[in-house]
């Protein structure tokens, strides 16, 4: 749960910003336990997935970081 604390952190957290996270991984990436994932990563805000040697911001429509 490291992950929604660092999310908390961001003064106006929506907890929009963690199910579009999830509903992407789910839907384009075929991941489905997104917060128990070790490839999951989180700043301020943000979350972020890595796979294909780069990390994808969930928030972004799949962007590469």
């Amino acid at each position: 749960m490291a992950a929604l604390r660092a999310l908390r952190t961001e003064p106006e957290f929506k907890l929009s910003v963690v199910s579009t996270a999830l509903d992407y991984a789910g839907q384009e990436l075929g991941v489905t336990d997104l917060l128990a994932s070790r490839d999951l990563y989180a700043r301020p805000g943000e979350l972020f997935i890595e796979r294909y040697g780069q990390l994808i911001n969930l928030n972004r429509d799949g962007q590469f970081v």
